[in-house]
């Protein structure tokens, strides 16, 4: 799953695993692609290469202090 449930007292937004979340734009994109729809695919690319930026600038936390 994607997203972390939010604690609706506290209102925080939820957590992304932005991995992931790239991993299914990328099988849209090419999905997208093979049923012959080049601008969907162009667009799922696009969001791909977006999460997977966001994934490298913001670490995932693992419970283990900084080295």
């Amino acid at each position: 799953m994607a997203r972390k449930k939010s604690d609706p007292k506290k209102n925080e937004p939820a957590e992304v695993d932005h991995e992931q979340v790239a991993a299914l734009h990328q099988v849209t994109a090419n999905l997208a692609f093979a049923s012959g729809n080049p601008l969907a695919a162009l667009a799922a690319m696009s969001a791909a290469a977006l999460h997977r930026q966001e994934a490298k600038r913001s670490p995932k936390k693992t419970g283990k202090p900084a080295r």
